[in-house]
């Protein structure tokens, strides 16, 4: 079987790290080309790691992406924007799926609900997401695979070392994901940051990543004594080895790979309950949930998991275990499966069209 991955992002979000880890993972199984982005990040990331798969760097353009995607028995959409391409390779005889990462649906334009209809199957996730695209249009085929928490690089002891003299004495709180509050809500954080600058001197907040409202962000946490930004980077282990607790108050939100990611590491996280998170983290046994966009509730759990140690270490044991059942190979086996259904569904679809159009012409020779 040969599997042609489209991950198409500049960037190296959360699906770029689930596609670098699927093809790791994939390896050895399934003969694999990776269409990505040229001078990518993600590009970078494959070129770095090891993997058997052929990487195809290419210009971001939906005419490349469908040249590219030729000759494969499947086409695995990673990103949203590859999804057009999908569909019109699968016009010319090539299966595709698309994962789906959002709980927020694809534009509900009549061409865009067309592409995500020609897909074999549309995999969320979660089950959140599966829920979203069904109702999304429920003529889509639509399964559920959850991400997986990658495997991190060894965090530099010495970096890290440099990092930490900047918070001596403080318990770190870190916030990581896209600047983009209508999703990931770093306004709430900078709201609890706020409320506890004065009363717990001891707490820092630690807000990482790139997105389109880091300047507004910036501005708002001004001469807030207690909040420091810092850019995303590729090696998020030398930054996961500084903190101590992980919050995400996303407004909208599938599970992300930063919440597994932290799990792996053992650091307690304090989560809003919405989307897919809450199909992975527990309330009172792996982590602590507060209602979306509540910032009172996030402030009083943030400060209970500060207070608390003990259940801070019983929340990082738990969380690992739990991390540990959404491994790159499990998230792997569940693909494979996938893959073999839609190759097999698909090959007994042509080959009953080739039955009946041998069966056609039979008859218009005995007329």
């Amino acid at each position: 079987m040969h599997i042609c991955h489209v991950n198409m992002s500049g960037g190296f979000g959360g699906g770029e790290r689930q596609t670098l880890a699927l093809v790791k993972a994939l390896s050895g199984s399934v003969a694999q080309r990776v269409v990505v982005r040229r001078n990518s990040l993600l590009q970078q990331a494959l070129e770095t790691e090891r993997s058997d798969a052929r990487i195809v760097p290419i210009t971001n353009s939906s005419l490349d992406v469908l040249r590219h995607t030729a000759r494969t028995d499947i086409v695995h959409v990673h990103d949203e924007s590859s999804v057009l391409a999908g569909a019109a390779r699968s016009t010319l005889g090539t299966p595709f799926l698309a994962t789906h990462r959002m709980v927020k649906p694809p534009k509900g334009d009549a061409a865009t609900r067309w592409c995500y209809r020609r897909a074999k199957s549309i995999v969320g996730v979660s089950v959140a997401v599966v829920e979203t695209m069904l109702h999304y249009d429920n003529r889509c085929v639509s399964d559920v695979v959850y991400d997986c928490a990658p495997s991190l690089q060894l965090p530099d002891v010495g970096r890290v070392a440099d990092l930490r003299r900047s918070f001596r004495g403080k318990v770190l709180i870190g916030h990581v994901g896209p600047l983009d509050d209508a999703t990931e809500g770093q306004r709430l954080t900078i709201a609890v940051a706020k409320l506890l600058e004065d009363a717990r001197p001891e707490i820092a907040f630690l807000i990482i990543g790139q997105g389109p409202d880091a300047a507004a962000l910036r501005a708002e946490a001004k001469g807030v004594s207690n909040v420091w930004f810092t850019d995303g980077v590729p090696r998020m282990a030398d930054y996961y080895a500084l903190l101590d607790i992980l919050v995400f108050p996303s407004r909208t939100e599938a599970p992300r790979s930063a919440i597994l990611e932290g799990m792996s590491l053992g650091i307690p996280a304090v989560v809003s309950a919405v989307g897919g998170i809450p199909e992975v983290v527990d309330h009172e046994r792996n982590g602590l949930l507060f209602p979306t966009n509540n910032v009172r509730s996030f402030c009083e759990q943030l400060e209970r998991l500060v207070a608390d140690r003990t259940l801070r270490d019983s929340f990082a044991s738990r969380a690992r275990d739990t991390a540990a059942a959404f491994s790159p190979a499990r998230m792997a086996e569940q693909y494979l499966k996938l893959y073999a259904q839609v190759v097999a569904g698909h090959q007994h679809r042509s080959t009953l069209e080739s039955l009946r159009v041998g069966v056609s012409k039979t008859f218009l020779r005995g007329i």
